[in-house]
Order: structure tokens, then sequence, then C-alpha cells
């Protein structure tokens, strides 16, 4: 699905923008940016990794949003709100919202690496 549309060459560049500044936020918790790619390569995914190996924070590249919550109720946004919201001042509030699921105070200071 990332060849279709005017705009999917934006996609995955929109992608890696939001990941990296939650990961910057939350560098603490996390290990890095991972590129997957699940059910036997149909799908295009990047995602942020605990240190443990586990993705928490994933953006299929065919238009999805999840978030994996550690005891509560994770998210997921499907479609073209999405990419509206990540290329959107602020990320539409995806951030916060983000970071509300994870349940994970911001971290203080820059991570050394990204």
């Amino acid at each position: 699905m990332v060849g279709a549309g005017p705009y999917s060459q934006l996609f995955e560049p929109l992608a890696w923008r939001f990941l990296t500044v939650l990961y910057r936020r939350h560098h603490r918790h996390l290990v890095g940016i991972t590129e997957m790619h699940p059910g036997g390569g149909q799908y295009d995914v990047r995602a942020l990794t605990t240190p443990d190996g586990e993705p928490v924070v994933l953006i299929n590249l065919g238009a999805s949003l999840s978030v994996k919550a550690v005891g509560g109720q994770g998210l997921h946004l499907n479609g073209p709100e999405v990419w509206a919201r990540l290329a959107s001042r602020q990320f539409g509030g995806l951030l916060d919202a983000v970071s509300s699921v994870l349940r994970w105070p911001a971290d203080d200071g820059e991570p050394t690496a990204v």
C-alpha cells in the first residue's frame, strides 16, 4: 500500500520523523527504531523497540499506528487519519496520546544516539 496515492512518498519520512521525536522523548525506555516486515513480508512497519526487543509503537506504512500498552488499553488508528495527524503541526496530538498509553513520563535530557 505504500506505493498507492499521490502522497505515498511522504509516508516513510513522516513515520521516521514521528518515531525519532518519540524516541527522544522516551529514550530511557527504548533501544531504537526497527524496520519490520511481519506477515511473511506482507507489511512494511517501522517500530520503536524496548531493551527486551519488544516493539511497542508500530507504524505500518500502509496507514496504521498501533501502541501496545502495559497493563492497560492500547491505541490503534487506521487510514488517512494517521497520515493527516503525522503531517500536522505537533503531530496532531499523537505524541501525548502515545505517551499516555505507554504511561512513560518524558525523559530528562537528550539521548546519546538515535
